[in-house]
């Protein structure tokens, strides 16, 4: 990659036109950069410390920028105290930033108020990987430090840890169920034993046969699941959420949103086909049920990036309501949020790294002249006066 090239996927990056996989490569290249583990050409990038400077330069430029958007347009019939528009590179440039080098992110970090921390209250890290398998028998098995072991024979399967991922190998008639389930602040991925793949993110939980036999797969789920259904038009795949929800597949990939407490069970299509109680969805459309009602809504044209983003290890809000989002960070944070007061009428756009520490959070916050303090892993949010 020459310098023009980097230097291009920067801008594109810091201006949100940029791909995941161009976020990823930034990323990469960047943490090399601060380790040196880059063999350095100087001819075509120039010497480190003005290429550094050029990168920080942009960086600055993308915050300066991003602070002259910041706008309150008045909304039709509605009188809202606040409505600010932030794009996700806020997060992301102090990212960059502090893999670049520490001068410009103290720099900047220096005109922020530091967030208000009980002395008693440990930081808060963000999620990673982990879960809680639990056997046929009750017993349980904590799956966060293990990356390669045998977990269990049962059913005639043999559940494996392989490289950090639970994998089910096997055959058999016996029907025995395991449960796998994902606190607040762990995500982790398994493979069932018809080569069904299964991401699970925070505050989740999937049931399943350890084998599948007679004429049909079926899971139950709650919370957050995504799926990559291995292909077998004689045994569809069938998701049960409780008594509300059943979604039946042959062989796709989808997305299904399955929180108590959010308004609607959400199931997205990316490949294949799902019926959905009944109604048949296609990609890139979404069906809703709602708790409360027999109806299923289908959503023509989801939004896949924001459906997806858990998976790919970032945050994007769409217009998101203060709320929408604290039930996030509530979930992958490990923490629980309190309102003092009316809860701020504030709503967010963009994307933020999963990564990002939650006291750079309440920085973000503080911007919004959003005040927040953390008693414990209890997260207090108030206006500013």
């Amino acid at each position: 990659m020459t310098k023009k090239e980097l230097f291009d996927i920067i801008d594109r990056v810091l201006d949100g036109k940029g791909t995941i996989r161009e976020e990823e490569m930034l990323v990469n290249f960047l943490g090399s950069f601060q380790q040196d583990e880059l063999t350095w050409n100087e001819p075509e990038w120039g010497s480190k410390k003005d290429f550094e400077a050029g990168m920080a330069g942009r960086i600055k430029q993308a915050v300066a920028q991003q602070q002259r958007e910041v706008s309150v347009p008045k909304m039709p019939g509605r009188v809202r105290k606040g409505y600010f528009v932030r794009r996700w590179w806020v997060a992301a440039s102090i990212l960059f930033a502090m893999l670049v080098g520490a001068y410009w992110w103290t720099s900047y970090n220096s005109k922020l108020a530091a967030p208000a921390v009980a002395g008693n209250s440990l930081p808060v890290v963000p999620g990673s990987n982990g879960a809680v398998l639990t056997l046929a028998d009750g017993s349980k098995v904590l799956l966060d430090s293990i990356q390669q072991a045998v977990v269990a024979l049962q059913g005639g399967a043999t559940a494996s840890v392989v490289n950090g991922e639970l994998v089910y190998e096997g055959t058999g008639n016996e029907v025995v169920y395991n449960t796998m389930t994902t606190p607040k602040g762990r995500q982790f991925n398994m493979t069932l034993a018809d080569g069904t793949r299964v991401w699970l993110n925070a505050a989740s939980s999937i049931r399943y046969p350890t084998v599948f036999s007679g004429k049909e797969r079926r899971v139950e789920v709650s919370g957050e699941a995504y799926f990559e259904v291995a292909k077998n038009a004689a045994m569809p795949f069938k998701v049960q959420v409780k008594d509300v929800a059943e979604v039946e597949v042959l062989g796709t990939h989808f997305n299904l949103n399955a929180y108590e407490n959010e308004a609607s069970i959400n199931t997205t299509l990316l490949e294949g086909s799902v019926k959905v109680n009944g109604t048949i969805i296609r990609p890139g459309q979404q069906a809703q049920v709602m708790a409360n009602s027999p109806e299923t809504k289908v959503v023509q044209r989801a939004d896949i990036e924001q459906v997806m983003a858990w998976k790919n290890g970032i945050f994007r809000f769409q217009d998101a309501d203060l709320k929408q989002v604290m039930k996030q960070l509530e979930r992958w944070y490990d923490i629980e949020v309190k309102y003092e007061g009316a809860i701020p009428d504030i709503h967010l756009q963009g994307k933020m790294d999963r990564g990002v520490a939650l006291e750079d959070v309440m920085r973000f916050l503080a911007d919004y002249n959003i005040a927040t303090r953390l008693e414990n892993r209890t997260l207090i949010i108030s206006k500013n006066r």
